[in-house]
């Protein structure tokens, strides 16, 4: 099996939690729409706030399309991104979604890289980005590996056992210079370390 195909085989059933992300996408233009003293402040929040609601739509809309329909899916999640740019969530989505439409290699990464550049520490979905990127190595270019194994260490504690145990069957199939460095980056403390050694089977 491919490395493609083990990504796309991991990101099979799995739908993040855009609803959550939509309904927190209007808080902070929401506040400044009402509370600034600064008329410029406002107008600007305001128009802030009314591409919030429509990237928000647009995002519930998107969730809602069936997985077998990831075409119609990713011209939503499109859409979305248009009026919530920053929103790194929504480009993992977009990239997964790319990944299950069986679209260019190209098209996947421009999406986990821009997720990756809006949303870079946010532990949850590093997790999320280093399960779809992990398997995708082969095809990755060399700063988009070293993103990956940031988000690989920096997401752990919020990688499930399930994407565990697919990480743990994707490089069980890598060849030996990507489990080098997938080793080589993990972290110095010997109990994660050791955690993530055995979690990854790499030891």
């Amino acid at each position: 099996m491919s490395a493609v195909a083990i990504a796309r085989a991991m990101t099979t059933g799995s739908v993040l939690g855009l609803c959550a992300l939509a309904a927190g996408l209007a808080i902070a233009p929401l506040r400044l729409a009402f509370s600034s003293r600064d008329p410029v402040q406002r107008a600007l929040a305001a128009r802030a706030l009314t591409q919030s609601f429509a990237a928000g739509d647009l995002a519930r809309r998107a969730v809602a399309v069936a997985e077998n329909d990831p075409v119609k899916r990713a011209a939503l999640l499109g859409a979305a991104l248009s009026s919530a740019p920053a929103a790194g969530e929504l480009w993992l989505d977009l990239a997964a979604t790319r990944l299950a439409a069986g679209d260019a290699p190209e098209q996947v990464m421009a999406a986990l890289r821009l997720s990756g550049l809006t949303t870079p520490n946010e532990a949850r979905l590093m997790a999320q980005r280093a399960s779809l990127s992990i398997p995708l190595w082969a095809v990755m270019p060399d700063d988009m590996r070293r993103r990956a194994l940031a988000d690989l260490v920096g997401g752990w504690t919020h990688v499930d056992e399930p994407h565990k145990a697919a990480l743990r069957a994707a490089l069980s199939f890598a060849p030996a210079d990507m489990r080098a460095r997938v080793l080589a980056a993990l972290p110095q403390d010997a109990a994660r370390r050791d955690n993530m050694q055995r979690s990854l089977g790499l030891q």
